[in-house]
């Protein structure tokens, strides 16, 4: 079974890393002000050790980036969660889980699977797109456009095919229209 692999750019990644650093931020902010706020010696103390270890991870993030190795955004969002679930406030603690559940759904891979029998899309969630839903699918000059029956259309950067850096256009052109034809046989 002949499947090719595209990998799609991703258009907004740059927002997704600012609301993210926007949202530990705030929450940084937050834990500050309660710190203040706070009565006991010891739970200021907790407060101000976590907001300690965040600052580190803040700013390690900001030098890794520049040397361009793995975001560390994720870890802040997980060191916050664990601070707020350690002084117990549940409902802070749900929604930086959920901040947190969705940066990991934006920071994955985007990778567009085409095989004889369906076309998987990497929306959320993933998207299976049967050959007869389609009236074309086509790549050109990196743009996979996908001209969907109900007349939709999906237009994507292609960064490069799963496999390898090059991806052969006239062969997966030739393969997808193999595919329509016989699905408009069926």
């Amino acid at each position: 079974m002949q499947q090719f692999e595209l990998v799609l750019k991703n258009e907004r990644a740059q927002q997704y890393q600012l609301l993210t650093k926007l949202a530990v931020a705030i929450n940084l902010l937050v834990l500050l002000i309660l710190a203040v706020k706070a009565g006991s010696g010891s739970m200021r103390l907790q407060i101000i050790a976590a907001v300690g270890v965040m600052m580190l991870v803040v700013l390690a993030q900001y030098y890794l980036q520049k040397s361009r190795l793995p975001q560390l955004m994720g870890t802040a969002l997980a060191f916050i969660l664990i601070t707020y679930l350690l002084l117990q406030f549940w409902w802070a603690a749900g929604l930086v889980l959920l901040l947190l559940f969705m940066y990991s759904v934006t920071q994955r891979k985007l990778i567009v699977a085409v095989n004889n029998e369906q076309i998987i899309y990497p929306s959320f969630p993933r998207r299976n797109i049967a050959w007869t839903d389609l009236n074309n699918l086509i790549l050109k000059d990196g743009l996979l456009t996908i001209d969907f029956r109900n007349n939709r259309v999906a237009q994507n950067h292609v960064v490069n095919s799963g496999n390898d850096n090059s991806l052969n256009e006239t062969e997966f052109n030739e393969f997808c229209r193999r595919q329509l034809n016989q699905s408009k046989s069926r």
